[in-house]
């Protein structure tokens, strides 16, 4: 976890941040030394659409996909049965080669349905992407899944020798975020800008369950998917503006709100002034402060960006923030957005992380949002504090990271606030982006709810449970002020 920045990041090396001011792509991530570490299938929420490209059923007799007549070919035939295709460890993968005018290379979402018969054998080889031209490649290690010797060392969902699994990987091809899940829990996001996980040889080739060397598994798979990712949303009309003053890691909150028909513009929040671009012209202007934070507007304590933001929402303008602002805030930073946010910095009490989000209000920022969802484990920051008069909390939001908790019973996990004419809106979260972490499907989906938002115009909001005042949520608390460095240890 990351501890507060001392120094600027480094964006020269990001692709992302160009003179003009374009989109915003993947910041840089940590570094991972070669060591065993969990392969998982990466993941893309279930809000995700894609087109079926591919859809093997080995238990139905056939090697032949049902989706484009793809054929699989099977290292050893005799192999297949009515339960699927067993493979043992002496080399018996599955190979495809695909189709041009179908092949997925760069963005793509894989799912494999599958069983290893060992949970204890060290390396095992699921997917290979470069026709055994390097190693690195989705791996089972002893009882979790690895992305070698790329992903993060995690864990914490582990499979049995037997077990039948779901295993998911996708690829952005914009910002080359891989992201893997196991039987639908999300296990890991890394940078791919190296391109490990591009299909790049010739015909596209995919392996799967077979390496060149001696780290071949042994199992039986029923089924393979295979969809093609539009950078991981199905595109949408909509057609509104947004400029996002990124964290240099918000490529997927933007290729999200662009696949609903919006255009984005994104620029690194420290490198913003006010005027490059001017946000009079965009209907949402969204500040991410999760994966940089503890830096100013425009890097100036005194920077025009902030007069010039309080002008935009005063005169009718939409501002949504996320976490760390108000950490920032408490710890001294950011205190030009003082005029705009909902939350009283002073009664900030502390941070911490995952939990649960329940639903207190009625509101179009909330449509399609269930009414409780859980944050991903060990990661998604928010803070302890209360509200300034008038805010109108949608949303609560409690945490489990820490034991004890920090914050009382009731704490603001998504706020309403008019401002002049205008609107703000604060999500009590850092969207995962302090870990790596892509947003969640519920916290995109209020963030690409508030596109177009306006409380003027918002006609069907009902009176929400009201959360604990600032006052009183410093009299329960008696910890005014509480300040200090991240990440809280348990």
């Amino acid at each position: 976890m990351l501890p507060i920045k001392s120094e600027m990041p480094d964006v020269s090396s990001q692709a992302c941040i160009d003179e003009e001011v374009e989109r915003c792509f993947m910041g840089p991530m940590a570094s991972y030394s070669k060591i065993l570490v969990p392969i998982i299938i990466l993941s893309l929420s279930s809000a995700i659409r894609a087109e079926l490209l591919y859809r093997w059923d080995f238990t139905s007799g056939s090697t032949v996909d049902s989706v484009n007549g793809v054929e699989a070919v099977l290292s050893n035939p005799a192999g297949l049965s009515s339960s699927g295709y067993t493979f043992t460890n002496v080399g018996e993968g599955i190979t495809v080669d695909q189709p041009p005018e179908l092949a997925v290379s760069d963005k793509y979402a894989i799912e494999l349905d599958f069983s290893l018969d060992r949970a204890d054998q060290g390396y095992q080889r699921l997917i290979d992407f470069a026709d055994f031209a390097n190693d690195e490649g989705m791996y089972a290690y002893d009882d979790y899944f690895y992305f070698y010797d790329e992903s993060p060392d995690d864990d914490t969902y582990t499979f049995a020798g037997g077990e039948s699994v779901t295993l998911r990987i996708s690829r952005n091809g914009s910002c080359a975020v891989v992201t893997a899940s196991l039987n639908g829990n999300v296990l890991w996001s890394f940078n791919d800008s190296s391109d490990y996980a591009v299909f790049n040889a010739t015909n596209n080739r995919m392996r799967f369950f077979e390496d060149d060397g001696s780290e071949h598994p042994a199992g039986t798979v029923t089924g393979i998917r295979v969809y093609s990712v539009a950078d991981g949303f199905e595109e949408q009309a909509s057609g509104s503006s947004v400029l996002i003053l990124d964290d240099a890691f918000g490529c997927e909150v933007a290729d999200f709100l662009e696949s609903q028909g919006h255009e984005v513009t994104s620029v690194y929040y420290p490198d913003w002034d006010g005027t490059n671009p001017s946000p009079s012209t965009y209907d949402l202007v969204l500040l991410l402060n999760g994966e940089v934070y503890d830096y100013e507007l425009g890097d100036n304590s005194s920077s025009e960006a902030y007069s010039t933001l309080n002008s935009y929402v005063e005169s009718g303008g939409t501002f949504l923030l996320t976490e760390w602002t108000a950490y920032d805030m408490a710890n001294g930073v950011k205190l030009g957005l003082e005029p705009l946010v909902p939350f009283v910095t002073e009664s900030y009490v502390g941070y911490d992380y995952s939990g649960t989000y329940t639903k207190i209000g009625a509101s179009p920022l909330v449509q399609g949002i269930p009414e409780s969802f859980d944050a991903v484990v060990d990661a998604d920051g928010g803070v302890c504090i209360g509200l300034k008069d008038g805010a109108e909390p949608l949303m609560a939001r409690q945490f489990d990271y820490t034991e004890p908790p920090p914050c009382p019973d009731e704490n603001p996990g998504l706020v309403l606030h008019r401002i002049g004419e205008g609107t703000v809106i604060w999500i009590n979260s850092d969207l995962g982006h302090e870990d790596n972490l892509p947003a969640t499907e519920p916290l995109l989906q209020i963030v690409a709810n508030a596109v177009g938002f306006d409380l003027r115009s918002a006609a069907d909001q009902a009176t929400p449970v009201p959360l604990m005042p600032a006052f009183l949520f410093l009299l329960l608390t008696g910890l005014v002020g509480v300040v200090g460095a991240r990440r809280m240890s348990v």
